[in-house]
């Protein structure tokens, strides 16, 4: 983010500065002010809610967020920048779709069409489809890094890098960060057990109603 201190990120995310050091991917969520100015979040989910787009247009206001999303497992990533509450542009790439797959919208950066360029033309060097290296890959988090000079797999260039501020949420943040990351179906299960325990604990109810008020009348 870019534009707002790390306490009103912090506020705006429902979390907590804990004033304790540790390094992304070993906490759920952790935070960093970069020398250029730009405040960084990572969750250690591709799905967490810094990157819904509800969560984008409140950052935003006022300023600029670039949301980026990567999983490895699969070699897909995405990036998208937002300024004043809407979406400027986005690019993603998918592997599963073709190790030249980019989708763009909106109007991107100058520095994407040399970007792709350049990337296109190593992955044919290495092989193209048949290649074991997907180099497209990097193409949004190398356009990410051109506004915010920050790329998850390189040093930052502060006596900081590698040390973030762990980040709490708290128990209700917590469960509600699960739940907005959760599948559908995850969601549905979770709301019909929360329902079958509220029927389970009203029949409990009633069959203790019915047991009070037959001893009152014998």
């Amino acid at each position: 983010m870019d534009g707002r201190s790390p306490e009103e990120v912090h506020r705006l995310l429902g979390v907590k500065g804990t004033g304790r050091s540790g390094l992304y991917g070993e906490h759920p969520l952790v935070g960093r002010r970069l020398p250029n100015g730009w405040y960084i979040v990572i969750a250690d989910s591709s799905d967490d809610r810094i990157v819904h787009k509800d969560t984008l247009a409140q950052l935003s206001e006022g300023g600029r967020a670039i949301a980026c999303s990567l999983e490895e497992h699969v070699m897909a990533s995405s990036c998208a920048s937002w300024e004043d509450g809407e979406k400027k542009w986005s690019v993603e790439h998918e592997s599963e779709r073709g190790m030249f797959d980019v989708k763009t919208s909106g109007k991107v950066p100058e520095g994407f069409s040399p970007l792709k360029e350049r990337l296109s033309k190593e992955q044919e060097a290495d092989g193209g489809e048949k290649a074991d290296v997907d180099l497209l890959f990097d193409l949004p988090l190398e356009l990410a890094k051109q506004s915010t000079g920050f790329k998850h797999d390189e040093e930052a260039g502060d006596a900081a890098d590698g040390e973030y501020e762990i980040l709490d949420a708290g128990p209700m943040q917590k469960v509600a960060r699960i739940v907005s990351a959760s599948k559908p179906w995850v969601v549905f299960l979770i709301a019909l057990l929360a329902v079958g325990f509220v029927l389970a604990a009203a029949g409990d109810l009633v069959k203790w109603a019915i047991k009070f008020f037959s001893k009152l009348v014998n």
